[in-house]
This record gives structure tokens, C-alpha cells and sequence, in this order.
């Protein structure tokens, strides 16, 4: 789906003007180029379909599209071990496309050791940058694998995997699936290439969100520490173990203060550093100061103030936001460095013999259920601001769709995709919300 809005009838016209030339070779025709000077020339992707070996015109697997993993090519080589060309197979609906990269091994020459069933035909495309096609084949993986053992076999050449090595490092316990990874780091990403279809043009912000998602996943991992610790220490205390009572004296011997101190403090400082110090500099990167959101109030005011004239809903975002969470959670960071702030003693309940701990609280809100929203909004503000400055750095034609909750994929269930401005679904705005990540 291409934005070209009042470019369509031009669209329209240079189809029937190259359908007129393929038909009638000499007519005195246009150049169709003309007609599309000025049209936009990129496009989004609404579905794939591909004809299967039947002749039915059926839709793209979403297991064939190109943000797949796709195997890397396998090398053949001479006796001597040089390398002559590389091989892959590219699936389709019913069977595979052989590609081979290079020219000193015709395809067609290949193929013929292809069993009878998926040797229907034996022609080949051949495109630039030595590139060989063959037609679509009613070929499996297996029988590629056959075919490849029987060229080896009768040949004087090898097959062997490519020498390419992929560095595989883990970044989570989870994937796609969840929404924190499918939206924190693919849907950011995603709409990383439409504001930089360059990618020479990304690293620096690749380099400045590496920082924020970094030190948001160091907070989200923290937080988790929070939960793990106080929910078995709990359940520890509640059954009695390492309780003792002597006269008027309840001892406690399964201590947490220390800990629990120690990853609030370390929760708050990287919470804090994520909104205050990675999530401005990336802003800076995209091109809008957000230094005033952290500052005194009359300077805060000041700095809005200014951003409302070019940019008028990150300006009311700040201010809601602010009010709502991110002053509180800026304060209650500094509290630790310049006054010494530390999380309150746990307490106890001790009544009909069963004792409970009960949460300290920080600003008048337990600390599991403090901790658990600055998380939240953290997680929220980092993904809506991200993508409304990203936004602003798209093609003039192309806007930012919302996906309803019930209509995003399992498999990945991204929060935002492109859509074009006109003839294209609802846009979406940023405003603030205080809904939770899993709600929006």
C-alpha cells in the first residue's frame, strides 16, 4: 500500500500506459516516468500472496516472510576446498525456489540431480550480482538435502555449511511472546527503520536506546529480585520457620531488611537513570531537549511552555506525567544521595499465633506496589515517547496506527504499526494514560 494520495491518478494512468505499450508495441505513447515525478516511492506491506504449484493465487506463510530466520547458504566447493558458488533453497507454498550466488557452476547444470518427482523443469533466471533462479519446485528440505548428496556423490566437488559464524548472545528468559520484549525492542525497532531507512544513519540511535532499554531491563530485573524475595520471605515467616517466641520478645531469625534496602535502592537508581539520563539523551538524539522535565518547577513551566509551541502533545505528556509519577520517582532518587533515604524496617503481625510481615511503605504506598509502578510507567513512557519522536522523523505520508489489544499476534503482539496518513487506518496520538503496559 503506497501513500501516493493525489499522486493516484497518476498511478492509475502509467499502469494503463504500460499496459497499452505491452499490448500495442506502436502506439505513440508517453513516458509513464513523468507521471510520476514527485510520487512517493516506498510502500507498506498490508500481505504477501505467491501463486502455489497448482496456479492458485493463495497467501504468503507467515512463516515464508522476511523477518524470518532463513538458514545461511551452503558452499560448494572444488577438491581444493576454493569456493565456486553458494546454494540455498527458499521455501514456498508447496515446494522451493533453488538460488545459487555465483557462475562458475550453472544451476541448470545442478539440477539435474534432482529426482524425477521435483525435476519438472530445468530452466533458470538469472539476474545481477551472479545470481541464478530456478522456477518454483515441488521440492522439500529433504529432498534438497538428497539432492545435494547425490551432486556430492558424483562429482568432484563438496557441499559444506557456510563459514559464517553467528554470535548468539541471550538477553532475557523470554521472547517475542511477551509484550515488554515485543514492544520495549521489536516494535521500537520497527519503527527505528521507517524514521531511518538508511541503516548507515542508525547507530547513533541504536547506540542511545542500547542505553535506555539496558538500563530499563536492569530495573525490571531488579524489581523481579523485589517480588522474589519478600514473596518467599513471606511465605517463610507465615509458616513459622525461623520464628521464635521467648516471654514478650518475637525474634525473627530470617532477616530481609538488608537485602530489600539494598534492591530499592538499586531499583530507584536505575529506574531513575533510565527517564532522567538514557530516555533525554535519546530524545536529544531525535531532536527535542527534555532537560526542564526534570528540573524545579519554574523552570519546568518555562521549558514546557516552549515545547507546547512546536509540540504541543509531548507537552501536555510531560505535565500529566510529571504530576502522575516521574517527580516522585526523581525526588525519591535524590532522597537516597543527598539525605540518606533508605527503605523503612519490615514489621510483623503476630495474632493467633501467625506472624505476617507487613510491606514498609515509600511515599505512603507499600514498596511492592511503589515499585511495580514506577516499572509500569517507566516501561510506558520510555515506549510512547520513543515512538512519537520517531514519528516526527517518518516520510511526511506515513503515520502511526495503534493496534488493538485483541487483534495483536501472540507470537509478538507489538503495540504500533505504519499506516499512511490518507486512505489508511486511525492514527494514533500520544496522551497520557494511566493504564498499566499490558492494558494498552
Amino acid at each position: 500500500m503506497r501513500p501516493i494520495s493525489k499522486f493516484a491518478f497518476n498511478k492509475m494512468a502509467a499502469f494503463l500506459i504500460g499496459h497499452l505499450a505491452f499490448f500495442s508495441p506502436g502506439a505513440q505513447l508517453p513516458n509513464y516516468q513523468h507521471l510520476l515525478e514527485g510520487m512517493p516511492d516506498f510502500g507498506i506491506t498490508k500481505g504477501g500472496f505467491q501463486f502455489n504449484l497448482a496456479g492458485e493465487l493463495v497467501p504468503v506463510p507467515r512463516q515464508f516472510y522476511n523477518d524470518r530466520y532463513m538458514p545461511p547458504p551452503l558452499r560448494i566447493e572444488d577438491s581444493g576446498g576454493d569456493l565456486m558458488a553458494t546454494i540455498q533453497l527458499l521455501p514456498w507454498q508447496d515446494g522451493g525456489v533453488l538460488l545459487m550466488h555465483g557462475k562458475r557452476v550453472p544451476l541448470e547444470g545442478m539440477m539435474v540431480f534432482l529426482d524425477a518427482a521435483a525435476r519438472t523443469t530445468l530452466a533458470v533466471f538469472r539476474r545481477p550480482n551472479d545470481l541464478q533462479l530456478s522456477y518454483v519446485l515441488p521440492i522439500s528440505p529433504q529432498q534438497f538435502g538428497a539432492f545435494l548428496q547425490r551432486f556430492q556423490n558424483q562429482s568432484n566437488m563438496r557441499v559444506r555449511p557456510s563459514q559464517a559464524k553467528w554470535l548468539v548472545q541471550k538477553l532475557a528468559d523470554e521472547g517475542a511472546s511477551s509484550p515488554f520484549m515485543a514492544r520495549l525492542f521489536m516494535g521500537i525497532l520497527r519503527m527505528r527503520d521507517v524514521a531511518y531507512p538508511d541503516p548507515a544513519k542508525r547507530d547513533a540511535f541504536d547506540k542511545t536506546y542500547e542505553a535506555v532499554s539496558a538500563t530499563l531491563v536492569s530495573a525490571r530485573d531488579t524489581a523481579k529480585e523485589i517480588e522474589t524475595l519478600w514473596l518467599a520471605h513471606a511465605a517463610r515467616v507465615t509458616s513459622g520457620v525461623g520464628v521464635r517466641r521467648t516471654a514478650h520478645i518475637l525474634d525473627i531469625g530470617d532477616g530481609i531488611d538488608r537485602d530489600l534496602r539494598r534492591l530499592t535502592e538499586n531499583f530507584l537508581v536505575a529506574a531513575a537513570r533510565a527517564l532522567k539520563h538514557s530516555l533525554q539523551q535519546l530524545a536529544g538524539e531525535l531532536g527535542v531537549n527534555l532537560g526542564f522535565w526534570f528540573q524545579q518547577q519554574p523552570a519546568f513551566e518555562k521549558g514546557v511552555a516552549a515545547l507546547a509551541l512546536n509540540d504541543p502533545t509531548l507537552a501536555a505528556y510531560l505535565q500529566a506525567a510529571r504530576a502522575a509519577w516521574s517527580e516522585t520517582l526523581v525526588l525519591r532518587r535524590n532522597s537516597i544521595e543527598h539525605d540518606g533515604w533508605c527503605l523503612p524496617k519490615t514489621t510483623y503481625r503476630d495474632e493467633a499465633g501467625v506472624v505476617t510481615p507487613i510491606e514498609p511503605d515509600i511515599d505512603g504506598v507499600p514498596f511492592r506496589a511503589f515499585v511495580s509502578s514506577m516499572l509500569d510507567r517507566l516501561s510506558c513512557a520510555i515506549e510512547e515517547i520513543t515512538v512519537h519522536l520517531l514519528s516526527a522523523r517518518m516520510p511526511p505520508q506515513i503515520g502511526v496506527h495503534e493496534i488493538a489489544i485483541d487483534d495483536r499476534p501472540a507470537e509478538a503482539p507489538e503495540r504500533f504499526r505504519i499506516t499512511p496518513l490518507v486512505g489508511g487506518e486511525q492514527l494514533w496520538e500520544l496522551r497520557y494514560s494511566a493504564a498499566r503496559l499490558e492494558e494498552k
